[in-house]
């Protein structure tokens, strides 16, 4: 299990106990926190978009160039933006933040 930290629209942060090699988005629909992930993880929707913690940012790898050209057409994009679809939980990625945009 990986500890990660999520902040929800509202700014409630809640910590999460993720199963290690489940993706991000599925973590986080489980935790009922608002991210719909209508495509079930092809990275053709961007409604997992999430935005990571520029401090915790480097715990992730870089995305793949696919993520990155539809990063560039998700509604409040940052340069720290993701799609959690994209994103496997991993002991690397303990004590990981990110935010749920509004």
């Amino acid at each position: 299990m990986t500890k990660i930290f999520v902040t929800d629209p509202a700014g409630r942060e809640t910590a999460l106990e993720a199963e290690n090699g489940e993706p991000l988005m599925k973590v986080l629909r489980a935790a009922g926190l608002g991210i719909k992930g209508s495509c079930e993880g092809a990275l053709s929707c961007g409604s997992c978009h999430v935005h990571i913690d520029p401090a915790t940012n480097n715990l992730l790898e870089p995305p793949a160039e696919d993520e990155i050209d539809m990063i560039d057409l998700a509604d409040g994009a940052i340069p720290t933006s993701r799609f959690s679809c994209q994103i496997r939980i991993s002991p690397a990625l303990e004590g990981l933040r990110l935010s749920i945009p509004a």
